[in-house]
């Protein structure tokens, strides 16, 4: 059977002596058998110290079987399914999950699909404490937050796979790990590894509710990373209740293939919100716990993408001056002209400029920067030329950059070659949001550290702007990673290609700008309109 997401749910008996509905998401990946995140015990977890305890005393690395014993938790579990019957549905096909919810549907028929939904009881099987996560917990992800209650559920919650069994009326198995282990072996055959750029598909129950069950998120992955590539991170939307949701590629055939499932689409890093989606992938994680021989070799070989993808890779680098870093795109191979904002490299010359990316690392020289909080936020930036033969220098469009074109952004948000010397570029898609003169703005999902990166067409890879900033809230309380501006490449195109042809850095005062009307709409102040 193809893997499928579900709605689990349980009910919460709070300590007022009231009963919650919780429902969260899952993949059911055989006819018994249901994987799901840690998270689904959070609810649990706070109103039982027995289960926080048994959660944190788990060994890592270990399939362990559920106890008998209390607390005792019976979920069900919901899923769709092809409907065989013969009996006319509801308006647009939508029948009611038993003992879940209450819709109000009027007899007529319509030409839509029918949606049936067959809910069964599952009960916890196993645990399985997965040593890469926890590793990424303590290590690359140790400044990320994820719940509201970060005592509880990210310590002990976040490392932990769930295995669910569901009750079909069967006789329990008397070893139900080895009946595990050799259905956790088939599914492995149908997994995919992600790859960055790859377009994917989170299907999920937002909010755990069922009036969302099977709601369809697309995107790309973003990036691959962490202890054996074992974390996903996508810019695909989700919200709480899609945890353990599975996350498909998708091919241009039509077809697609489990690749991880969610495990937080929400969480915050150094205080700000993250917009990206983050998953796990099951390929590494799961031939940890089967023991696949061979594993390291398959997944330290380089993860791959799209050729535009391939490209970026060669072209972003991480810029660090001081206790800042930021992004950075090669321009021109032939000089080591690389191209940044001006706010990253603010602390040069009395700081020095470090350009690197998992190819070299060289030290930069400042060439020039536009003045601090002035219009445009650009700088150029130089190494020595032989120290950049393993890069790449992207192409400036040639043709105008429109509302609604597809676009993709590359660089280094949230981490940098400090956090993992091997990370690549973080990429995203999305649309162009705006143009205006002096600013382009994407939908692209942007955070810190992105800033300097390129905007380039997807799929063509041609360079058409260089990100700046996000729009936050008032006291930069809040920070919208998809709302932000960059500068167009028709604005710094010219005074560039005239300084690398005449090698005078008098040339590039041209990015400097004073023209009050693009200072204010740079600093998102009110622009009076033009009247005839």
């Amino acid at each position: 059977m193809e893997p499928t997401s579900v709605l689990i749910s349980y009910i919460v008996h709070s300590r007022e002596d009231t009963k919650n509905i919780f429902g969260s998401s899952g993949t059911l990946i055989s006819e018994n058998w249901v994987l799901a995140h840690g998270s689904l015990l959070e609810p649990w977890t706070l109103q039982s110290n027995q289960l926080r305890s048994i959660a944190k005393d788990l060994k890592a690395g270990v399939l362990t079987k559920s106890s008998d014993r209390k607390p005792f938790i019976e979920f069900s579990v919901s899923w769709e399914v092809k409907d065989t019957g013969t009996v006319s549905p509801p308006c647009c096909g939508a029948k009611v999950i038993p003992k879940m919810s209450k819709i109000s549907l009027s007899d007529e028929t319509c030409d839509r699909p029918v949606l049936t939904f067959r809910t069964k009881k599952a009960r916890l099987a196993a645990v399985w404490k997965c040593p890469l996560l926890a590793d990424a917990f303590e290590g690359i992800l140790s400044s990320w937050r994820f719940c509201e209650n970060v005592a509880v559920a990210d310590n002990e919650l976040f490392p932990l796979l769930l295995l669910l069994r569901i009750q079909n009326g069967d006789a329990a198995s008397s070893n139900p790990i080895v009946e595990l282990r050799d259905v956790l072996r088939n599914f492995v055959k149908v997994l995919a590894l992600p790859q960055r750029g790859q377009e994917v598909e989170i299907e999920s129950t937002p909010f755990g509710n069922p009036v969302f069950i099977n709601s369809v998120s697309t995107g790309v992955v973003s990036n691959v990373l962490g202890p054996s590539k074992s974390l996903l991170l996508t810019d695909t939307n989700a919200v709480i209740g899609c945890e353990g949701g599975p996350i498909f590629i998708k091919y241009k055939s039509g077809h697609r293939a489990v690749s991880g499932i969610v495990v937080a689409p929400l969480s915050w890093c150094r205080g700000e919100w993250v917009g990206y989606t983050l998953g796990v992938s099951l390929i590494p994680c799961l031939h940890r716990i089967l023991d696949i021989s061979g594993t390291n070799i398959i997944l330290r070989s380089p993860i791959l993408g799209p050729s535009t993808v391939r490209m970026l890779d060669r072209s972003v680098v991480v810029v660090s001056c001081g206790s800042v870093w930021g992004s950075g795109v090669l321009v021109d191979k032939a000089t080591g002209t690389f191209l940044t904002c001006s706010h990253v490299v603010k602390e040069a010359p009395n700081s020095r400029i470090t350009i690197s990316n998992v190819n070299f690392s060289a030290r930069g020289e400042l060439v020039y920067k536009t003045p601090n909080e002035k219009s445009y936020d650009l700088a150029i930036v130089r190494v020595e030329p032989q120290e950049v033969v393993s890069l790449q220098n992207v192409s400036m469009a040639t043709t105008l950059i429109r509302k609604r074109d597809e676009v993709v952004c590359a660089g280094f948000p949230l981490f940098s070659t400090r956090d993992q010397p091997q990370i690549l570029p973080t990429v995203t898609r999305g649309r162009v949001s705006h143009v205006s003169v002096g600013m382009l703005q994407t939908s692209c999902c942007i955070q810190s550290g992105a800033s300097g990166g390129p905007v380039a067409t997807w799929p063509g890879g041609e360079l058409v702007g260089i990100v700046v900033c996000n729009a936050t809230s008032a006291g930069n309380k809040a920070l919208f990673p998809h709302v932000n501006m960059a500068v167009p490449a028709t604005i710094f195109e010219g005074p560039i290609r005239e300084y690398l042809r005449t090698q005078d850095v008098k040339c590039l005062s041209k990015l400097e700008n004073n023209d009050i009307i693009i200072q204010q709409r740079w600093k998102l102040s009110p622009v009076p309109l033009a009247h005839l």
